[in-house]
């Protein structure tokens, strides 16, 4: 993996050659690739100040995430449909979202 910066912003690259990550003017786009190299999704997120991740679209799906002491609140909207999410913090321990 090789990761360039340039101008403030950051790109990260895959063996490959493909752009794996690219954070520019402050948005974070994850993107990923099929086996022939072809890509297949484009992930962007937001971060606040403090580098929690504070919004997710991933062009099916755009979430948004309200992170406050102790747990965190989920409202995601997919084509209409709307869910909501929240992961409590119990014994200090911080809320641990699937995937992480």
């Amino acid at each position: 993996m090789v990761d360039t910066t340039l101008g403030g912003n950051t790109f990260s690259y895959d063996n490959a050659g493909n752009m794996t990550t690219r954070t520019v003017g402050g948005v974070t786009q994850t993107l990923s690739y099929d086996l022939q190299n072809q890509l297949e999704t484009v992930t962007q997120s937001r971060y606040d100040a403090d580098g929690i991740r504070v919004k997710r679209d991933d062009g099916t799906a755009t979430t948004t995430y309200y992170p406050f002491p102790g747990y965190e609140y989920e409202f995601a909207n997919a084509g209409g449909a709307v869910s909501t999410t929240y992961w409590l913090s119990f014994g200090g321990h911080s809320p641990k979202r699937p995937g992480q």
